[in-house]
């Protein structure tokens, strides 16, 4: 099967730039996904590229989360069928671009072969400056709740900020959080104060 110059292009820098700096943290590579696997949870890394690159060019982008396979279990009420969850299904999940000074929705555009070196060496020190050390802080369960507080759940549901506090026995912090959450909501959420009552969370 043909590949487009567009997926040559991503392809090339996956195998020259970002490949290489995640075998070296101890990410395995699924296509173009990474997961560090560290028991208690698993990191993830997604290289998405856009659904409108042309033949000829390439936009892409990079999703990081961690799971947390408890907190996933408490979310469900059943243990997660898999450990190699994507990005967007983690407990905590953000885009790299919001995750440096800039605070934006970050994408690469290669246009020929000469943009490889370039933009595979910014892709790498994003991810060794702002990508890697996220991961490892949310893989705290506090400084994931923090990190989920301060986004206002803006990625995922409010009940893994719960499951979160939940998951380290700290049920107060999760009542706490479960309040709060209602206080700042405008309408309610069935689903949000059904968990929430089916863990004590509420009277």
């Amino acid at each position: 099967m043909r590949v487009s110059v567009s997926a040559a292009l991503i392809d090339s820098v996956v195998r020259e730039h970002v490949a290489p700096l995640m075998k070296g943290a101890g990410f395995k590579k699924s296509a173009r996904n990474w997961h560090r696997d560290l028991s208690r949870v698993v990191q993830v890394v997604n290289l998405q590229g856009s659904s409108w690159n042309a033949q000829d060019s390439a936009r892409f982008t990079l999703n990081l989360g961690v799971f947390f396979p408890a907190v996933a279990e408490l979310q469900s009420g059943e243990p997660p069928r898999s450990r190699r969850v994507p990005a967007d299904a983690c407990t905590v999940c953000e885009r790299i671009g919001f995750l440096t000074p800039a605070y934006d929705d970050q994408w690469w555009t290669l246009t020929g072969g000469a943009d490889v070196p370039a933009i595979g060496a910014e892709v790498c020190e994003e991810l060794e400056s702002f990508g890697l050390p996220w991961l490892d802080r949310c893989a705290n369960e506090r400084e994931a709740i923090a990190y989920l507080r301060a986004s206002n759940y803006a990625a995922t549901s409010s009940i893994a900020g719960f499951a979160l506090a939940l998951s380290i026995g700290d049920k107060d912090l999760a009542a706490d959080l479960y309040r709060e959450w209602v206080e700042a909501r405008r309408l309610p959420v069935e689903h949000v104060d059904s968990w929430a009552k089916a863990h004590g969370l509420t009277s």
